[in-house]
């Protein structure tokens, strides 16, 4: 009896996995693959606490873009860093005029610290389009320039894959595979019109539109959600596409 229980539960999962599989492959295939050779001004909004070891190789990836310089620009939070984080932004600020830089000092009660991070950033930004990254990434020096084909005038929000790097740590290889999964996932859901999960990692969206729906008004106290809960806002406010 136990073992035909087993047995039965094991038929179960696997049949829902291959629907699962089957779901994303289908909304990969209908996803939207019509790519716009535009070159809108873009806001490049980065949140950085206590990166010191990484904002310099963020940075250096994406004023390497692959995209006219006078196009966009580069807006730096340093959110209530501890580390020299404050001091490797400043050389670069010096170095290129890309490179505005923001400085928390202090938590904001009732909005969580990166969702601050983000409306100040997107509160002087002066591109059409903001993309945000986080400060422990490497953009490829197309990033800009795919991101932004994808905008169409239907287009409120383009979601990215973001692949996580193999390091050494034991459990890299499973939480890359984690990733890439949870990135197929959104990708195919989108293709079904259904605005499941996405990451701030690679993501980007029109100010205007950040703006009419008051930006993180209504999820600002959540901790986490600068990405895929505000993705899910959108969806429920607007016919926008995603």
């Amino acid at each position: 009896m136990m073992i035909e229980l087993i047995s039965a539960i094991g038929m179960i999962s696997a049949t829902v996995y291959l629907l699962l599989i089957l779901y994303i492959a289908i909304g990969i295939i209908r996803t939207k693959t019509e790519l716009m050779d535009v070159q809108p001004s873009v806001s490049v909004i980065i949140s950085a606490h206590n990166e010191s070891q990484n904002i310099g190789k963020c940075l250096d990836t994406i004023l390497s873009q692959n995209y006219p310089p006078h196009k966009f620009e580069i807006i730096v939070i340093n959110d209530r860093s501890e580390d020299n984080t404050g001091l490797i932004l400043e050389k670069y600020m010096n170095d290129h005029s890309q490179i505005q830089i923001i400085t928390i000092n202090e938590f904001k009660p009732g909005i969580s610290p990166k969702k601050n991070a983000i409306t100040q950033g997107v509160n002087i930004a002066t591109g059409d389009i903001i993309a945000t990254t986080d400060a422990d990434c490497e953009a490829s020096e197309d990033w800009i320039k795919i991101m932004v084909s994808f905008f169409t005038k239907e287009t409120g929000m383009v979601v990215g894959l973001a692949p996580l790097k193999p390091t050494a740590w034991i459990l890299s290889p499973f939480t890359c595979i984690d990733a890439l999964f949870g990135s197929l996932i959104a990708y195919g859901s989108l293709g079904w019109n259904h605005a499941v999960t996405c990451t701030g990692r690679n993501f980007a969206y029109r100010k205007q539109l950040f703006q009419e729906i008051n930006g993180f008004s209504g999820i600002d106290h959540i901790l986490t959600g600068d990405d895929d809960l505000f993705m899910m806002k959108v969806s429920r406010k607007t016919n926008l596409e995603i």
